[in-house]
């Protein structure tokens, strides 16, 4: 253990040597309030106009939604033409339908616009209704999100829904990979690797030593990340009225599986970004490997949020894939106990495999 700690120290040594590792561990301090401004920005910036198409079948509930957004907006609102060509060709931004005390709010999910601007109506009016409701006593519509093909969203999926995971996921492959390649790669260069092993230093505990040194540098990484986050879009009272994930089940449930998710696809990326750097005979191979690698969990997290990949019961068994989509699904509120339970055991288990295999190769030959 001692040794362990010696290999730790020296590591955090070298890396706090270079100024470069504060500006790279304090970059998520600024990103996620300039995201806020900038989306804000937007935002405000498209609600100017908003072309949107009605139908009703409820007069009482039309009224009230007509009472909402004559006082809110600068809406268009159209009634002729078929509702489904003109959202799909973009010559309105929302389709609202209102029938039955449900109001439906459907956009295009190829718009950017579209699915923010009924997002941020959705919410908006249900707020609007809820407190008319409370002054008369009436009951609560059922108010849903949906695209065009009618598959319904909860009310947090929104832009920043779909922006924050992939924000969050490609900070933690990314940062880990910079301080990982000089770990192992950068000292075969700088052939100090060899005279390390030549000491009475095992090997096992030089990879353990730099394992702890990456991990620290993620862990903290991640806890500015998850503060700046949720400080930023979590905390603040008036702020994006598309963000309230903390309002769909269970908050501190919610949350927890947020953290979870996102410390195990921290030490995840660890010790995929150390064994590329154990394997690699070079920085510059080391540098290459970890980028492609680095486009498998971005990817899949851009795939994910965008619905071209599906949740089904096979991605559940599916380690990273399985943590990728229960992170995800955190930030609408949308937790499933046993999804996640299972989530957090096979990648433990692929944490524990990447970890013996490391071991293994450290202690042949090959190292060198």
């Amino acid at each position: 253990m001692k040794t362990v700690l010696m290999v730790l120290r020296k590591e955090l040594t070298e890396i706090f040597r270079d100024r470069g590792t504060l500006i790279i561990l304090l970059i998520p301090l600024f990103i996620f309030p300039i995201l806020n401004i900038g989306i804000e920005y937007i935002n405000q910036d498209s609600n100017k106009e908003i072309d949107i198409y009605v139908k009703y079948d409820t007069r009482e509930l039309y009224d009230i939604f007509n009472q909402y957004i004559s006082d809110v907006y600068n809406i268009n609102t159209v009634t002729k033409g078929n509702p489904e060509e003109l959202l799909k060709k973009g010559y309105v931004d929302c389709y609202i339908y209102i029938s039955d005390y449900t109001c439906n709010f459907i956009y295009n999910s190829n718009s950017y616009k579209s699915l923010s601007l009924t997002t941020k109506l959705s919410e908006e009016f249900r707020d609007f209704y809820n407190k008319l409701m409370n002054e008369t006593n009436e009951d609560v519509c059922l108010i849903n999100l949906m695209d065009e093909s009618g598959m319904v969203s909860n009310t947090a999926d929104s832009v920043l829904s779909i922006i924050i995971p992939i924000v969050l996921v490609t900070l933690l492959f990314q940062n880990t990979s910079c301080f990982a390649n000089d770990m192992f790669s950068g000292e075969k260069e700088r052939k100090t690797l060899e005279l390390l092993l030549l000491t009475n230093t095992k090997k096992v505990s030089i990879y353990f030593g730099k394992a702890l040194a990456l991990m620290s540098l993620s862990l903290m990484e991640l806890l500015l990340s998850l503060g700046s986050y949720f400080l930023t879009f979590g905390i603040q009272k008036e702020g994006l009225t598309q963000f309230k994930f903390m309002i769909n089940g269970n908050v501190k449930l919610n949350v927890t599986c947020i953290v979870l998710s996102a410390i195990l696809l921290s030490f995840i990326s660890v010790f995929m970004s150390l064994t590329v750097s154990l394997v690699s005979k070079n920085m510059k191979n080391s540098q290459l490997l970890n980028e492609i690698i680095l486009v498998i969990p971005v990817g899949t997290t851009a795939l994910l949020v965008l619905g071209v990949l599906k949740n089904n019961n096979i991605y559940s068994y599916v380690p990273v894939l399985n943590l990728l989509v229960n992170f995800i699904e955190a930030f609408s509120g949308n937790i499933n106990i046993t999804d996640m339970f299972i989530s957090l055991v096979t990648n433990i288990f692929l944490l524990i495999l990447i970890v013996c295999l490391s071991v293994r190769y450290m202690k042949s030959e090959k190292i060198l």
